[in-house]
């Protein structure tokens, strides 16, 4: 996460801002775990090869957001538990947001969460990606960067050098 904290300061710094301006800062996350029904449509998995369908839910899924923001500008990421998402469906997200600066979305990379990409379908050429579920993660991610802009405080960031040959070998 501190990554996506010193990103966003680089991004944020770009926009003119002066010494009195406060950057707030907000996180949150919503769910984006699919219904899985072993007996009702198939959820199949992305990564590791094809033709496997979810059998249950091992761990939750997750679209976490953090939005940076200052008078003049704000910026928001958004992290997703997933193994990627095409580009169209991240227009969507930005689409449904409005005074960002920027809106990146990236994804965990995660092997063992839904075929959102179109390869790890039921069958060479039959593509696993459920479209119902690509807008349920199209809006859960709208919906955890505008909590995460509610929900945005005064920050402060700080760092700290130090010369010591002792760390440095």
């Amino acid at each position: 996460m501190r990554c996506l904290v010193w990103a966003s300061l680089l991004i944020i710094g770009t926009v003119s801002a002066t010494a009195d301006d406060v950057v707030s800062v907000g996180f949150a996350k919503t769910d984006i775990t699919p219904k899985v029904d072993p007996a009702g449509k198939a959820v199949w998995i992305a990564g590791y090869g094809m033709g496997r369908p979810a059998l249950g839910v091992h761990d939750a899924l997750y679209a976490r957001a953090f939005v940076m923001k200052t008078g003049k500008a704000k910026v928001a990421m958004a992290i997703l538990d997933l193994v990627g998402l095409q580009y169209p469906a991240v227009i969507k997200i930005r689409q449904k947001l409005e005074g960002y600066s920027y809106v990146l979305v990236a994804s965990t990379h995660v092997h063992e969460a839904p075929d959102v990409i179109g390869m790890w379908g039921e069958r060479l050429l039959k593509s696993g990606v459920d479209p119902d579920y690509i807008q349920l993660i199209i809006d859960q991610t709208a919906k955890a960067i505008e909590e995460a802009d509610k929900n945005a405080v005064p920050a402060e960031a700080v760092y700290g050098t130090i010369n010591n040959e002792e760390l440095l070998r």
